[in-house]
């Protein structure tokens, strides 16, 4: 059937070749690479290892993307073997806009365009309609400083009506979801959002699957790769509780960078923020973040019954896998501002500016005083109202637990937190000599 060779390196590499050549190309090798690869720091200091780990990978098939990403790290510091997982990871997407980089792309892209031409009139309808946001965004900014809220509004509904804003917005596939066409604009229900960036709030009906009407958030300099990783991290975190039998109702909701510091985010229809839901329930702003029974009496609002059981339900799973999801990928900045809860009771976080630790400071105390949030109010839904319900609130330190344990456990999900934990590091660092060089001059 096949055969076995043995290999005089075996203490540096593989002790077997088990060859099939009838059934696949490459040999099968014992023990596997993963478990050959821990000892490359070693490796780097013998020649005669090195020359045979570097002999290796010339013959080794290619490692999946999530494999491959753990060779980057510093402990495997060999040039062959990064520019192995380099190659391993060569055909993922890359960052086009960086002139390093375009000239490499630019050609493939230009291919594939030209050999694509259905694909290039969907890609030209989407790039024209970011530009007329753009342009619509600066127009906004420019406004703002001259014209009260109301006025702006009536002077952004007064562009989108003209032909060119139309034609150039209406009838174009969502770069957030290809299943969604973006018929045409609801002008009367856009807007702007009172932040620096003045970001586009715009509603369109929806010529594909789902619903009737689908929002989309436009952002025009705010850098949304962050807040895309995050989302990714949490893509991954659901889909590894889900293999373990654990559905926590995560809302990983659209995000897509479109340019150098711009970009697009998908709207959760029926959600409202927590700072929203408690500010309707109370005449006096200031005490508004106190009202306990607020979320509850919003829930009992839109869900009775058995409706109402399954929203505090919901509420529970979400809960417990946010508080871990925050809580491992180190998730600060969370206000009631940043937490969404839907009709449905599925409770969800957005903003991701500050993640890994990297909390915000005010003349040197941090803001965040707790490793996640856990509110009274939320105890407060969990235990449908009832403070003796203790029921319920174990059920929600179970789904942590359970979730945490998992999370953790997950090797692939570590390498990618332990990589992005060192950038996000530098890119402190670089943040605070910029602040301290600006301070000094």
């Amino acid at each position: 059937m096949g055969t076995v060779q043995t290999n005089p390196y075996a203490e540096n590499a593989t002790a077997l070749h088990i060859k099939f050549p009838e059934n696949k190309k490459q040999p099968y090798y014992y023990p596997p690479f993963d478990k050959i690869i821990e000892k490359a720091a070693e490796i780097a200091s013998s020649d005669s290892a090195n020359m045979s780990l570097q002999a290796l990978l010339q013959i080794w098939p290619k490692l999946p993307p999530r494999e491959a990403l753990e060779l980057l790290d510093f402990n495997y510091p060999d040039q062959y073997v990064r520019e192995y997982a380099v190659g391993c990871l060569r055909q993922m997407r890359s960052e086009v806009h960086i002139p390093a980089v375009s000239v490499q792309f630019g050609v493939i892209l230009e291919a594939y365009c030209r050999g694509s031409v259905g694909h290039m009139k969907v890609l030209s309808k989407q790039v024209e309609a970011l530009n007329k946001l753009k342009t619509l965004n600066s127009l906004i900014k420019l406004n703002a400083m001259k014209l009260n809220r109301a006025k702006g509004k009536e002077a952004m509904h007064t562009c989108l009506r003209q032909n060119a804003y139309r034609e150039a917005l209406s009838g174009l596939q969502s770069p957030l979801n290809p299943c969604v066409i973006l018929s045409e604009l609801y002008v009367e229900k856009c807007k702007y959002m009172d932040s620096k960036m003045k970001p586009l709030w715009l509603v369109y009906s929806n010529r594909g699957f789902g619903e009737d009407s689908v929002g989309v958030i436009f952002k025009n300099g705010d850098d949304l790769r962050q807040d895309m990783l995050t989302l990714q991290m949490l893509r991954l975190m659901d889909l590894l509780w889900k293999e373990a039998g654990l559905d926590l109702r995560m809302l990983p909701y659209g995000c897509l960078a479109t340019g150098d510091r711009s970009g697009l985010i998908e709207v959760v229809s029926t959600s409202e923020t927590i700072a929203d839901i408690q500010l309707n329930s109370s005449n006096v702003a200031a005490t508004a973040a106190f009202n306990k029974d607020a979320l509850l009496n919003w829930l009992k609002e839109y869900n009775s019954g058995d409706d109402l059981d399954r929203a505090i339900e919901e509420f529970t799973l979400s809960c417990a896998g946010y508080c871990v999801a925050s809580y491992v990928l180190g998730i600060g900045d969370r206000h009631s501002d940043n937490i969404m809860v839907k009709k449905t009771g599925q409770l969800f976080h957005i903003d991701f500016g500050h993640i890994l630790g990297n909390f915000k400071s005010k003349f040197g105390i941090k803001r965040e005083r707790v490793p996640f949030i856990l509110t009274y109010d939320f105890i407060h839904v969990i235990q449908q109202g009832k403070t003796g319900n203790t029921e319920k609130f174990g059920s929600l330190l179970q789904f942590t637990h359970l979730g945490k344990k998992i999370a953790i456990a997950a090797a692939q999900f570590c390498h990618l937190l332990e990589l992005q934990a060192r950038l996000c590091s530098e890119q402190q660092k670089v943040e605070q000599t910029t602040e301290m060089s600006t301070q000094s001059i």
